[in-house]
């Protein structure tokens, strides 16, 4: 989808340009390449972990955040993998844009990363000082409020391969 915007804005940029540039097509094949250089080359951030399943095993969770100062909300995917489910494994993927936040009523200086898939649902991670990040529910409270015993729900920062 960006590429195809990126080329029409070039060819946009062709057709109303002097005429003196529509013999050569160097430069906007320059400019091109260096909005698609932008957009291909940007940069992911990986956390990645098991969470506890009510129904299932286990739940694998990748969840890879744009790391682009550039974008306003920059994108994030967030795959989930339910280990040996009634049905067998499954696989649900969420893409969207996210929103960093600053504070909650828990905790005024952490960082939060605010899902957004497109409806009235956000998900929400907090960031711990170790790098991981913790899911929340929905009411930004940890989930194993309440229970009698310690479930984790944190995400491990995957290295640089």
């Amino acid at each position: 989808m960006k590429k195809t915007v990126l080329i029409i804005i070039a060819g946009w940029l062709y057709a109303c340009g002097p005429s003196e540039n529509r013999e050569s097509t160097t430069a906007i094949e320059e400019v091109v390449e260096n909005l698609e250089e932008k957009v291909t080359g940007s940069e992911w951030i990986v956390y990645e972990g098991g969470i506890p399943c009510i129904d299932c095993d286990e739940i694998q969770v990748e969840l890879w955040l744009e790391n682009d100062s550039s974008e306003v909300t920059p994108d994030y995917r967030l795959v989930m993998n339910y280990i040996n489910t009634p049905a067998g494994d499954t696989e649900e993927a969420v893409e969207g844009n996210y929103t960093i936040i600053s504070g909650y009523d828990r905790d005024r200086d952490a960082t939060l990363f605010q899902l957004n898939p497109g409806t009235n649902e956000p998900r929400y991670f907090v960031l711990n000082d170790d790098r991981s990040i913790t899911m929340l529910g929905e009411d930004m409270q940890p989930l194993d409020e309440g229970l009698e015993r310690d479930l984790d729900y944190n995400l491990e920062l995957k290295e640089a391969d």
